[in-house]
């Protein structure tokens, strides 16, 4: 009987897996971007990604509220971009969203502080979401290019086209 045997029963004997890659995202003379892709299966699969950035010149780790001028309120000003992209998403009815609009009480509200981000080849700031997070596992892990018009004045001095 199944119920009877403990989850270390199922790692013992194979019946989960963890895979993980990793992709150069960006690079260039300022600018080293990797993801790594991990995927965790036991009855079903979890997809999860964890974006690093590297300022090449600081030697750096570089977070979200980094890029951004010193008491922004960036995690509101990115968080109502991305709802205002789920709806517009939504409007057809082919993807949903975990939002308080659509009746999800525990939706998405927003960010964290430090939500995993990126800047695409476009120099533009994207959000990475892990599957399940903001979504049913059918849409996987969701991401929002987050337009320059939209966090030009709140952006730290230096962060315009990172990656151009």
């Amino acid at each position: 009987d199944a119920s009877d045997m403990s989850p270390l029963f199922f790692w013992i004997y194979g019946y989960s897996s963890l895979d993980m890659n990793y992709k150069k995202v960006t690079d260039t003379d300022q600018w080293f971007t990797i993801v790594f892709n991990i995927t965790e299966t036991r009855a079903s699969g979890y997809e999860f990604h964890r974006y690093y950035n590297i300022d090449k010149k600081k030697g750096r780790i570089v977070k979200l509220k980094d890029i951004f001028k010193e008491n922004s309120d960036y995690i509101s000003v990115i968080s109502n971009e991305i709802k205002r992209q789920m709806k517009e998403q939504m409007k057809n009815g082919e993807i949903v969203y975990f939002t308080e609009d659509n009746g999800i009480s525990d939706g998405f509200k927003q960010i964290s502080e430090n939500e995993n981000f990126y800047f695409n080849d476009d120099g533009n700031l994207v959000i990475a979401f892990d599957e399940y997070e903001v979504g049913p596992g059918y849409i996987g892990s969701p991401q929002f290019i987050i337009p320059e018009s939209v966090i030009e004045t709140i952006l730290d001095v230096g962060w315009f086209k990172i990656v151009n």
